[in-house]
């Protein structure tokens, strides 16, 4: 079935047969027998249905804490990016293992489904190297930036209710089916729900080496979760990562901002290239930005994550001007209240030749700093068999 599912569904839980080893006995040997037999002993004695009840309840019990504890591995669940010959070659080999016995030798089946089990793993970044993922969170943010030598967060997406929260719903999910069990940094860039509302589910599910906020004021709760290892971004500060620089950019002056502008800028470098996260700055801090990069602070930009989703308050043309992105990546929920990214924008985007990908329509993007820049959507990553 593995084969299968990477081609239809696009992942794989690698540890499916460790939980199915206890789930099937116990469900088949256990609970349903245990079921069946309260139906039969409910007509004759109801205090002896109710123990047999309460016993199957609580094995329920115990194998639901082992599956949670199974599913909760970072290193369970695997994408499903494999070319179409490793999946049939896959296929071909699990039909030979799963041979009746005598007809043919199953090892061959098992080195034919090798290359697809060696692909599914998660692929280290060499030094110097950077994958950055903008992740569909809906009206909100949220960006993973891999290195060699560990991982960052930016903004853990928003938090609306109980009911929704994207910090424990998708950002949790992705970094464990990502493999990462910690993180090395993690910045909240200001206090909007939509930007710092699933920060606590996530700091709730991963360690966390340090964090930088914005707003500072109003940051009271978050930082003391984080305790002595967290900081205000407002000051410039770099370091470097499995030959990744980071860089905040510290554009405060003596005039008091507003909240959006006070968002955390983040400048990631790698392999020659760079991405610029910039929170939800308007134009006031934009044309601060401006007077950094007079001082050589900034260089060109490859990739602009859109200030505030692309709204008109944002992405001033003096400054698409300067840094001169090859293209933009703009976070928004699909036909959301605010009109993100606005008509206005896109156009000045688009009559600068930059490429725009919106995680709305083209779901989560990833961009990779390599030998070259490359940027895909998620939404094409895996074949859509049973929709367009």
């Amino acid at each position: 079935m593995s084969p299968l599912l990477l081609y239809f569904v696009g992942q794989l839980a690698s540890l499916a047969f460790v939980a199915n080893l206890v789930a099937i006995p116990l469900v088949s040997l256990v609970i349903v027998p245990l079921l069946l037999l309260s139906l039969i002993t409910a007509s004759v004695n109801l205090d002896l249905t109710a123990l047999i009840l309460r016993v199957a309840e609580a094995v329920l019990h115990y194998l639901w804490l082992y599956l949670e504890a199974v599913a909760s591995l970072e290193w369970v669940y695997y994408a499903g990016d494999l070319p179409l010959g490793l999946l049939l070659l896959g296929f071909v080999g699990a039909l030979v293992v799963l041979q009746p016995a005598g007809f043919l030798p199953r090892w061959p089946g098992l080195l034919m489904m090798l290359p697809m089990i060696i692909n599914t793993m998660p692929r280290a970044l060499a030094p110097g190297e950077a994958e950055i993922t903008v992740l569909d969170v809906g009206q909100g943010l949220s960006v993973l930036v891999r290195s060699n030598d560990g991982s960052l967060l930016y903004d853990a997406g928003p938090r609306f209710s109980d009911r929704f929260d994207a910090g424990q719903q998708i950002v949790t999910p992705y970094l464990r089916r990502s493999g990462i069990g910690a993180l090395e940094v993690m910045i909240i860039s200001h206090n909007d729900q939509d930007h710092a509302g699933g920060a606590a589910a996530v700091m709730a599910n991963f360690p966390v080496a340090r964090s930088y906020y914005g707003e500072p004021p109003r940051q009271g709760a978050a930082r003391s979760a984080a305790g002595a290892r967290s900081a205000d971004c407002g000051e410039a500060r770099q370091w470097h990562q499995g030959g990744v620089r980071f860089s905040l950019l510290g554009v405060g002056g003596s005039t008091p901002l507003s909240a959006n502008n006070q968002s955390c800028l983040l400048l990631v470098e790698a392999a020659g290239f760079s991405v610029l996260l910039p929170g939800d700055i308007e134009s006031e801090t934009e044309f601060a930005l401006l007077d950094l990069m007079a001082d050589q602070v900034l260089p060109r930009v490859d990739v602009l994550i859109a200030p505030h989703h692309g709204s008109l308050t944002s992405s001033h043309p003096a400054f698409l001007n300067r840094l001169k992105p090859s293209a933009v990546v703009v976070s928004a929920g699909y036909q959301n209240r605010f009109d993100h990214p606005h008509a206005q924008v896109l156009a000045r985007y688009r009559a600068r030749s930059m490429q725009v990908f919106n995680t709305a329509n083209d779901g989560a993007i990833i961009i990779r700093l390599g030998k070259t820049l490359q940027i895909q959507r998620a939404r094409n990553a895996v074949p859509r068999i049973w929709y367009n």
